[in-house]
């Protein structure tokens, strides 16, 4: 591995200033429980960066067996880069969040995916990172048994929906009119679609085969 690498500590020493950063929006829920539950993350990273040796793996090391054969495993290279590059982002977009008004904290996270990419929301980058240090474990001679927080963790954000302002304020439309009389629906595109009579009626839907439906 050459110096041009980063190392552990490195990476280490920028998840310990992005959670800084951190606690100063932590209790700002406008930002959404996702936002707040991702940033937590950044604890169980840096407890399980420290788990690691100083020593890094060479160069020639060959990369351990990997459970998963329908994926190869990355080289340690790699997994210190995308980990070096995931906690700068996680850094930069904590402090960019956190040196502003409470007020326009959403609007700079709005602003943070329009100039990073609408892929790096919060949620991401610290699914990306603890996915990558369990990866690392491999290398260094972690076990694995100790980074099962980390993984408890990732199996719970990855059930949370996305924090991304954009797609949380689309609005969804969706009518459905089982009961006798009239219905009517209007969505903010200017189409009305109405429901009448005593059948079951899906506004604004088609269909493009047969479809049967069963009793309600």
């Amino acid at each position: 591995m050459t110096d041009t690498n980063p190392t552990i500590k490195q990476i280490n020493d920028i998840v310990a200033v992005a959670i800084k950063y951190h606690d100063e929006v932590k209790e700002d829920h406008t930002l959404g429980e996702t936002f707040c539950k991702a940033g937590g993350g950044l604890g169980l990273i840096e407890r399980a960066l420290r788990l690691f040796p100083a020593q890094q793996p060479t160069a020639a090391a060959e990369a351990p067996p990997f459970t998963d054969t329908a994926q190869s495993q990355p080289s340690a290279d790699i997994l210190l880069r995308d980990c070096h590059n995931d906690a700068m982002l996680s850094k930069n977009l904590f402090q960019q969040v956190s040196q502003i008004s409470p007020t326009t904290r959403l609007q700079s996270y709005k602003d943070f995916l329009t100039a990073n990419g609408s892929h790096n929301v919060v949620e991401n980058l610290i699914l990306n990172l603890m996915q990558n240090i369990c990866c690392l474990a491999k290398y260094y001679g972690v076990d694995e048994g100790l980074l099962k927080e980390l993984r408890d963790a990732m199996i719970e954000l990855k059930a949370m929906k996305s924090s991304d302002p954009n797609r949380q304020n689309k609005a969804v439309h969706s009518f459905l009119n089982s009961a006798s009389g009239t219905q009517f629906n209007a969505t903010t595109l200017g189409t009305q679609n109405n429901s009448t009579g005593s059948v079951i009626n899906f506004a604004g839907s088609n269909f493009h085969a047969a479809f049967i439906f069963g009793k309600l």
